[in-house]
């Protein structure tokens, strides 16, 4: 019984004094002005770095602010935001670290008895060397950061693509359809002429019915044309209301765009995680090698009444895994094997679309000159149609007809450049050059670097 009480005893007052180690180590410890402050600029911003963001963003112009402030533009912006404090949190895992652990339960003594343990311990630990590991990680974030940055990039060419797509079909719209409606205009004039030379028996009604067919043909398509109008306007004053008033290059500028490969949003993405696997390899490896660190140790136990004290080096060295790290290390290379043919496969998809891009432009020209050519012929018997009218040897359906054929291949013509147009955006768009379709890629430069 004494030696219960005793043991109880003991185990209460070495309890108290571990759980004074625990609250001694969960107060804030003084490690220095100069800790206290890199530890202040790391995790929060300081009074100069938010005034600094916020004469960036007062230094944006109104059109850039309202790119800004779209929704999955803010989004990109806010995790670039977050992607760099992560990397700032990354450096300070090199700090020392002090920490408190207690164990607690029932042992047996030098003379067999059960009796109650208690230990706690107060552990101070700064690395010496641990193979890279922090530099690898430091990589990897700011690699992410860089795709965040890509992945602005992207975003911001996807929205002038867009705009650039609705500007164009509403410019394209408005020029079928005012050609159109001048053409029916005219045959409005005509119309109630024909039907007086059709009762007169002049001119046959099958002919006549002829041309009331291909002149509702011509209002379907007014019709279509009409309806892509007001769908873009629809997109632009929803999607893009407060940047809606940019306008697209002219087609001359889009047929000369500048294709680069260096401006291949997709190819620096595929770079960017080519590189990231690489390095995932090198931290995956680095779980092979030892490890070091200074570390300062203090220990009571309720077995004995003087604590232990430790200070010196700390050495980690793995020993057996079970070959998982071999394995890891074989599925990253298969990734990076994967990773380059993918660059590959998207390099032969630029230079295919670049070729693609210039024969379609020297169709384009091709397909002109043809037109133009029938224009012209058309034009030319339309003067002697008309001279043979007034003469009375052609009938108006003749020369209502010609007209109709003459607008088709004024349609014809407009519709080769919206064609080609949209073709263009599309070689553009693949090689991440979507900005200069509306001549947006200065704010664009402006809106990657503020977010940096």
């Amino acid at each position: 019984m004494l030696i219960k009480r005793v043991a109880r005893t003991h185990l209460r007052s070495t309890m108290a004094l571990a759980c004074s180690l625990v609250l001694m180590a969960c107060q804030p410890i003084n490690l220095g002005k100069e800790f206290q402050n890199s530890s202040a600029s790391e995790g929060i911003k300081s009074d100069q770095e938010i005034q600094t963001a916020k004469s960036v963003i007062d230094s944006l112009t109104d059109r850039q602010k309202a790119l800004v402030a779209l929704p999955n533009i803010s989004s990109v912006i806010s995790r670039i935001e977050a992607s760099r404090s992560a990397t700032k949190s990354i450096a300070l895992s090199n700090s020392m670290s002090v920490s408190a652990t207690s164990n607690s339960g029932v042992a047996p003594n030098k003379k067999d008895e059960i009796e109650g343990y208690v230990d706690a311990s107060l552990i101070a630990e700064k690395p010496i060397y641990d193979a890279n590991r922090i530099a690898l990680r430091t990589m990897l974030s700011e690699l992410e950061t860089k795709s965040l940055e890509i992945e602005l990039q992207q975003q911001l060419n996807s929205l002038a693509l867009d705009i650039a797509k609705q500007r164009y079909a509403i410019s394209f719209s408005e020029q079928i359809t005012a050609t159109i409606d001048d053409a029916l205009e005219e045959y409005a004039d005509n119309r109630s002429m024909l039907g007086t030379l059709v009762t007169a028996g002049v001119i046959q009604k099958l002919d006549f019915l002829d041309l009331e067919q291909r002149v509702q043909g011509i209002e379907g398509v007014r019709h279509q044309y009409i309806t892509k109008a007001i769908d873009a306007e629809g997109i632009l004053s929803t999607k893009y209301a407060a940047i809606s008033d940019l306008k697209p290059v002219p087609l001359a500028r889009l047929i000369d765009a500048n294709l680069s490969d260096d401006k291949s949003t997709r190819l620096a993405t595929l770079t960017l995680q080519k590189q990231s696997l690489a390095l995932n390899r090198k931290l995956k490896q680095a779980d092979k090698s030892w490890g070091a660190s200074f570390a300062t140790s203090l220990t009571v136990k309720s077995s004995d009444n003087d604590p232990e004290v430790f200070s010196g080096l700390k050495f980690t060295l793995p020993i057996f895994d079970g070959g998982q790290v071999d394995a890891a290390l074989l599925s990253l290379d298969s990734q990076i094997e994967a990773s380059q043919a993918d660059i590959d496969a998207h390099l032969i998809d630029l230079k295919s679309a670049r070729f693609n891009w210039e024969q379609q432009k020297t169709a384009y020209e091709k397909s002109v000159e043809i037109n133009s050519v029938q224009r012209e012929l058309v034009m030319e018997r339309q003067v002697d149609l008309d001279r043979q009218l007034n003469a009375g040897r052609v009938k108006l359906d003749q020369v209502i007809t010609n007209k109709l054929t003459l607008l088709d291949l004024e349609i014809k013509n407009i519709e080769l450049a919206q064609s080609l147009v949209i073709q263009g955006l599309e070689v553009i768009g693949l090689y991440g050059d979507g900005c200069s379709a509306i001549a947006l890629c200065e704010d664009v430069e402006v809106i990657i670097e503020s977010a940096l």
